[in-house]
């Protein structure tokens, strides 16, 4: 049912994502494996086509279909390795216009 073909790189954390089209008609990314924890079900309809739906009491799954997990739901992006130094608040200008502050420090360099 399911082919390496239907596999992209999420673009966010890099996983391997199943790129289905929803009801709605929007491209919906579940994880590749079948999951009994998802709530989202995926069959590959004549033309070849992966469909999704949400499953639900009144919706139950039917036989050709697969139970996989959203990967929105386990999507998590890699931690950055670099952390940059938080800014300073500007400093408020001296003497008689002390709430204006000069914001030449935030402007950036052209």
């Amino acid at each position: 049912m399911f082919s390496k073909a239907d596999l992209r790189p999420c673009r966010h954390c890099g996983k391997p994502v199943r790129w289905t089209t929803s009801e709605a008609g929007r491209p919906f990314g579940v994880n590749p494996e079948p999951d009994p924890e998802g709530n989202t079900a995926v069959m590959r309809d004549a033309p070849g086509t992966l469909r999704s739906r949400r499953v639900s009491t009144a919706r139950p799954l039917l036989s050709h279909e697969r139970l996989m997990m959203p990967h929105v739901a386990t999507c998590a992006p890699p931690t950055p390795e670099v952390t940059q130094s938080p800014r300073t608040p500007p400093r408020a200008a001296q003497g008689r216009l002390a709430t204006v502050y000069d914001l030449a420090s935030y402007r950036r360099p052209r």
